[in-house]
């Protein structure tokens, strides 16, 4: 939210591609709109989510048979969270999609693993 405030206090647009509610606030989309300014988005979906998001809606007309598979290996703080398993089982109910009604559901598997910073 103090990213958002800032861009729009200084006169730029936004694009929240993350699944913060930063742009949920009355007053930040006001401030957007006293200042003529566009905003967009919540979470951007994007690699893994994506594919599958657009295989659940494919799968409802399409042929039988889809498998999908991810592997992440994030580093840094994201990974580091993403260690504690509490967290990373969060992250995998997250990565789901639901899949139409008609339409079958794929095989779908995604892992994360962290990997430690190299410092480059």
């Amino acid at each position: 939210m103090i990213y958002a405030y800032t861009a729009f206090e200084r006169g730029y647009p936004f694009v929240n591609f993350t699944p913060s509610p930063c742009l949920a606030p009355a007053a930040i989309q006001e401030l957007a709109l006293k200042q003529h300014l566009p905003f967009y988005g919540n979470d951007g979906k994007t690699g893994e989510t994506l594919v599958k998001t657009v295989l659940a809606r494919c799968s409802a007309r399409g042929p039988r048979g889809a498998l999908v598979g991810g592997l992440q290996h994030p580093g840094g703080g994201d990974g580091r969270v993403l260690a504690d398993p509490r967290h990373k089982r969060s992250k995998l109910r997250s990565k789901g999609v639901s899949w139409p009604a008609r339409s079958h559901a794929p095989h779908a598997g995604v892992r994360i693993e962290y990997v430690p910073s190299l410092g480059n």
